[in-house]
C-alpha cells in the first residue's frame, strides 16, 4: 500500500502523506475531513501542528506496550501491576492495570526520544467499566520536553485527554463478551521543537487496564456500546426497587437467576434469601447484578452458594447494610469469573459470616473479597469457620 493521501493543516499547508486506510480512520474519528479524493485536512482542535513542516512524519503510530511504562515515583499511592491475561480473541497479551475503587492516585509513564517536529498518534485499547458515582479520574497526557526530564513548566503545558465517561471520543467503543466496555483510542501528538515526549496514564477511583490496540478489522464484529448506554442501563436497574421486600427463601436458582434477583435490589430493601441453593451457571454467560445497595438488610443465612455467587453478594453490598451469611456453605474453588471487578469498599456496614463452611484453601480468597468491601466503620465477624477437605467438598 502506498502513502498517497496528502495531509494538510487547517490552512491547507501540506504537512505529510499517509495511507488511504489511515486517512479513513482520521476522518472517522473526527480528527480530519476530506478535501478531495486524495487529500484530507487535519482539524486543529484535535491535532497540534508544528511551525516547522519540513520533517513531519504522519505515519508515526506508537502502540501501547506495557514494557515501556513504569509507575511515576512521585505518586505515593500507586496501585496496579503489569500482567499477562487472555483477551477476547484467546491470545495471551501483556497489559498494565492501574488504579482501584478507593482513592489511590496512580500514574504510569513512558518517555521516548522522537526528535523535533515529529507528528504522530499514540494508540491503545482501554478496558474499564461502569462507575456509578461519576467521580472517577481517568486521563491520558502527552508532555513534550527538550531534555530527558520535563520541567514543571513543560508538564503544565502538556496536552491532557479526559478518558472517563468517554469524554474524549474513542475511535471504537465496544461491548466485551463479559458485558464490560472496551475502547480504542488514537491520541494525536506533536513534539514541536522538543526532542522528547512523555506519555502518562492517570487513574483515581477507577480501575482500568491498558492493552496494545489490535488492527481495526479485529473490532469489526464486536457489538458497539457507548459508555452512556452502559451507564444508563445500569442506572435504570439501580433505582427502580428502593424500599422493597424480596423473599426467595428455600428456593434453588442457578448463578444467572441469582444475579437477576440481586439486580432487582435497590436501596433500603429487606431481602430474605435464607436456606437457598445457588447452582453453577454457564461460565461464558454474562451476569449483571446491577448497582450496589445502600441501607438494606440482607439475610443469606443457611444458604449453599457457589464461589461466584458469594462474590456477587459481596459486590452488591453498599453503605449502611446489615448482611447475614451465617451458616452458609461455599461449594467450589472456582476463582475464574468472580465478580471482584465490581467490589468497591463501603462504609458503616455489618457483615456476619459466622459458622461459614468452605473448601480447604479458600479462606484466603473469601477474606480477600471481604477486605475489598470493608471501608470506614465496617464490622465483619468470621467466627467458627469450618474448612472441608477435597473429598468432603465433593459430597456437599
Amino acid at each position: 500500500m502506498t502513502k498517497n493521501i496528502i495531509v494538510t493543516d487547517k490552512n491547507g499547508q501540506q504537512i505529510g502523506l499517509t495511507y488511504p486506510k489511515r486517512a479513513r480512520g482520521l476522518v472517522k474519528n473526527g480528527r480530519a475531513e476530506y478535501t478531495s479524493d486524495c487529500s484530507v485536512k487535519m482539524l486543529d482542535t484535535h491535532v497540534p501542528t508544528s511551525d516547522n513542516m519540513e520533517v513531519i512524519n504522519m505515519s508515526n503510530v506508537i502502540n501501547f506496550n506495557a514494557r515501556d511504562f513504569h509507575f511515576n515515583t512521585l505518586c505515593e499511592s500507586n496501585t496496579g501491576a503489569k500482567m499477562f491475561i487472555t483477551d477476547e480473541s484467546g491470545k495471551n497479551v501483556e497489559c498494565f492495570t492501574i488504579g482501584d475503587w478507593k482513592w489511590s492516585w496512580t500514574e504510569i509513564m513512558s518517555t521516548k526520544k522522537l526528535g523535533a517536529n515529529t507528528e504522530g498518534v499514540f494508540r491503545f485499547e482501554l478496558h474499564g467499566g461502569y462507575n456509578s458515582t461519576n467521580d472517577a479520574t481517568s486521563r491520558f497526557s502527552v508532555i513534550t520536553h527538550k531534555n530527558e526530564a520535563p520541567t514543571k513548566a513543560e508538564i503544565a503545558d502538556g496536552w491532557v485527554y479526559k478518558l472517563d465517561k468517554s469524554s474524549y471520543k474513542p475511535l471504537y467503543s465496544k461491548k466485551k463478551p463479559d458485558g464490560g466496555l472496551l475502547r480504542v483510542y488514537e491520541i494525536p501528538f506533536s513534539t514541536g521543537d522538543c526532542e522528547y515526549a512523555t506519555f502518562v496514564f492517570t487513574a483515581m477511583h477507577a480501575e482500568q487496564t491498558m492493552f496494545p490496540a489490535k488492527d481495526n478489522e479485529s473490532y469489526a464484529d464486536m457489538e458497539d456500546m457507548a459508555y452512556e448506554h452502559l451507564y444508563f442501563r445500569q442506572a435504570d436497574r439501580c433505582c427502580s426497587t428502593d424500599g422493597s421486600s424480596i423473599d426467595m427463601s428455600d428456593t434453588e436458582v442457578n448463578e444467572k437467576g441469582f444475579a437477576d434477583m440481586l439486580a432487582t435490589i435497590g436501596d433500603a430493601c429487606n431481602v430474605a434469601f435464607n436456606g437457598c441453593t445457588v447452582t453453577p451457571g454457564n461460565d461464558s454467560e454474562y451476569v449483571d447484578i446491577g448497582c450496589s445497595s445502600d441501607g438494606s438488610h440482607m439475610d443469606f443465612s443457611d444458604s449453599t452458594l457457589t464461589m461466584k455467587a458469594f462474590s456477587m453478594i459481596i459486590a452488591k453490598i453498599g453503605d449502611g447494610c446489615n448482611v447475614c451469611l451465617d451458616c452458609c456453605t461455599i461449594t467450589d474453588k472456582n476463582t475464574e469469573g468472580l465478580y471482584d471487578r465490581d467490589i468497591t469498599s463501603c462504609d458503616g456496614t455489618n457483615i456476619s459470616l459466622d459458622a461459614l463452611t468452605l473448601p480447604d484453601g479458600m479462606l484466603a480468597e473469601v477474606s480477600r473479597l471481604v477486605r475489598m468491601k470493608s471501608g470506614d466503620g465496617c464490622s465483619v465477624s468470621m467466627k467458627n469457620v469450618h474448612t472441608l477437605s477435597d473429598a468432603d467438598s465433593v459430597n456437599i
